[in-house]
């Protein structure tokens, strides 16, 4: 199993992966709202395609065969996320948001699970933000040039 970005050819494999797997994630922003307006009938696979062109869509692919849908914005809100009851698909495409953020300098991915989601996310380490605000998580999205230690775990040398 791997990922990679959306494509055109997938289409028909997306519109019957989101008829039948449930999004587990509140739509964010208008992208998302217009993507989910699309599945009230027949979607159009034009528009369709558009849009998840617009947001950083990535696909878990297996054997030729879509397993899974993730998508975020550029501000970092994730608003699709279909991964049926794949723990590897969903791994696959959680690490790929977050490739994807900290190459486009996004410092913190964010996410409105519906309650049966929620630990999905937290067990990958996405934490809730602020206090009493349990619906809104948040995930630090850490640099490799940035260094993270703590200044109490530094060591001292006192030269002659």
């Amino acid at each position: 199993m791997n990922t990679e970005r959306y494509k055109v050819e997938y289409v028909e494999q997306v519109i019957e992966l989101l008829k039948s797997t449930p999004n587990p994630v509140h739509l964010p922003s208008d992208v998302f709202f217009k993507i989910g307006k699309l599945f009230e009938g027949e979607p159009d696979r034009e528009k369709l395609s558009a849009l998840l062109r617009k947001t950083y869509t990535v696909m878990a692919i297996e054997d030729e065969k879509l397993v899974g849908l993730a998508g975020m914005d550029k501000e970092g809100n994730i608003g699709i996320f279909a991964a049926s009851e794949n723990p590897k698909a969903q791994k696959l495409l959680l690490n790929a948001l977050d490739r994807r953020a900290e190459k486009a300098e996004v410092p913190q991915l964010f996410v409105q699970p519906f309650d049966d989601a929620r630990d999905l996310f937290i067990r990958q380490g996405y934490e809730p933000q602020g206090e009493g605000n349990d619906c809104n998580l948040v995930r630090k999205i850490t640099s490799k040039d940035e260094l993270d230690f703590k200044p109490e775990s530094a060591k001292s040398f006192t030269l002659d």
